[in-house]
């Protein structure tokens, strides 16, 4: 069965809905704690979107550099391993994939293998397996932040805002998935 050819727009709408549900998170405002519901639905579907867009470009790379991998057998590290060495996707797609099961958090949790590390937990933990990843403090500053990792409390909390965190996420995803695109077709 032929696969229709895929289009880069395709991984960038990943990203604008990503943003659309980030903004939408964020116009929460105060009621961000009140709403749990809506809260936890946005950041679910900013999750889902923000690692579908590092799926798709896989799937790009995939078909532009003609790996011939079956669109079901893609993933990025398996596209990053098919790459040749001296390919310059390889090295940034192998950058935006973490497996959390087999790999422990990168000892900088905020560092680029840190925060693509902890998206891929979030996105499991959060989509998955229903766990909240917000931790709530009255009179701290940060108010709300995200748990370093939901599976486990002891773990610890970020220090920065989870507007900041969540931002910084999709801006890391968003320029390394550009950079992979402007090296294909």
């Amino acid at each position: 069965m032929a696969t229709t050819p895929l289009d880069k727009s395709l991984a960038l709408d990943k990203i604008i809905a990503a943003r659309r549900r980030l903004t939408e998170l964020l116009a929460l405002g105060d009621r961000f704690s009140a709403l749990p519901q809506e809260r936890r639905q946005l950041t679910e579907e900013f999750l889902f979107h923000t690692v579908g867009a590092i799926e798709m470009v896989a799937q790009l790379v995939n078909q532009g550099r003609a790996l011939g991998k079956s669109s079901e057998m893609v993933s990025p590290s398996s596209v990053a391993k098919a790459l040749p060495a001296t390919d310059p996707i390889a090295l940034i797609l192998a950058c935006l994939y973490a497996n959390p099961r087999r790999d422990p958090m990168p000892h900088d949790p905020y560092s680029r293998a840190g925060y693509v590390w902890r998206l891929w937990n979030y996105r499991h933990q959060v989509n998955h397996r229903g766990r909240n990843p917000f931790l709530f403090r009255d009179g701290s500053i940060p108010g709300v932040s995200l748990m370093l990792d939901p599976r486990d409390p002891h773990a610890g909390h970020s220090t920065k805002s989870v507007q900041q965190e969540l931002r910084e996420m999709l801006e890391l995803v968003e320029t390394q998935c550009n950079a992979i695109l402007a090296y294909l077709p």
